[in-house]
């Protein structure tokens, strides 16, 4: 009876003992699992939204708001009467500026937020599923299309008209398989995620924005007048200058 206690005791000792052995492990396990989705999830961030789209979208919407700032400016828009090619060359400075911008600031932002949206809502097996679908030609020549942030989700059905019909084929599998289904509820969401980092002004880049404007202004009138453009120069440094 002794020999039989001593011997329930020791594997109850050993299985204290391995369990506290195993525990540490399988909380490793669990880690490695959560790296790994998560590495699955950025990567999904960065096939569906490349920092050559995001940046190629964001010059394009600055390029039509400063068009749009012309047109309803009466003095941009008689500024850009009297010196020919005025718009065009804020665009140019703008450009370089907000390039940086989009690439170094909005771009990462914009994965990181989306890649913590789709760790949070997919399982590791349908994120593995959807990273394969994306990186398909059909799905490429979706996410590769130019477009606008503030776009409604929907328009894309307009859009898959204009693929060969195999890879509409294709793409209707996938979004009426329930992967699929719920993919596209989850994409009506991160539009949300899109515009609002795409929208975003902090009152620092707003500040750099308009002096870069500005100064194009001026260097553009400067190429012909430089009388106004010493002018409106002093103009925009008072303009400048705190109350």
């Amino acid at each position: 009876m002794k020999t039989i206690s001593h011997l329930l005791v020791s594997l109850v000792m050993t299985f204290a003992w391995s369990s506290s052995l195993s525990t540490p492990a399988r909380g490793a396990e669990r880690s490695l699992e959560a790296e790994a989705h998560r590495a699955i999830c950025t990567e999904i961030a960065e096939v569906a939204e490349p920092t050559a789209v995001i940046v190629q979208n964001g010059l394009s919407d600055g390029a039509a708001a400063i068009t749009s700032l012309f047109q309803i400016n009466s003095g941009l828009h008689d500024l850009a009467v009297r010196y020919p090619g005025m718009e065009e060359f804020v665009i140019e400075m703008l450009h370089a500026q907000e390039e940086r911008y989009f690439t170094t600031s909005l771009a990462p932002r914009m994965h990181e937020m989306i890649a913590s949206y789709y760790a949070d809502h997919l399982a590791p097996k349908e994120a593995r599923i959807f990273l394969t679908f994306l990186r398909t030609p059909a799905m490429q020549a979706v996410v590769n299309r130019p477009r606008r942030y503030n776009e409604n989700p929907t328009a894309l059905g307009m859009d898959l008209r204009s693929i060969p019909e195999k890879d509409q084929r294709e793409l209707a599998r996938f979004f009426h398989s329930p992967l699929g289904r719920k993919i596209q509820t989850l994409m009506k969401d991160k539009v949300l995620i899109d515009a609002k980092l795409a929208n975003e002004i902090t009152p620092d880049r707003r500040l750099a924005i308009t002096r870069t404007v500005q100064r194009a202004i001026v260097a553009h009138i400067g190429k012909t007048d430089k009388v106004e453009a010493a002018r409106l120069g002093a103009v925009y440094a008072r303009q400048s200058q705190p109350n």
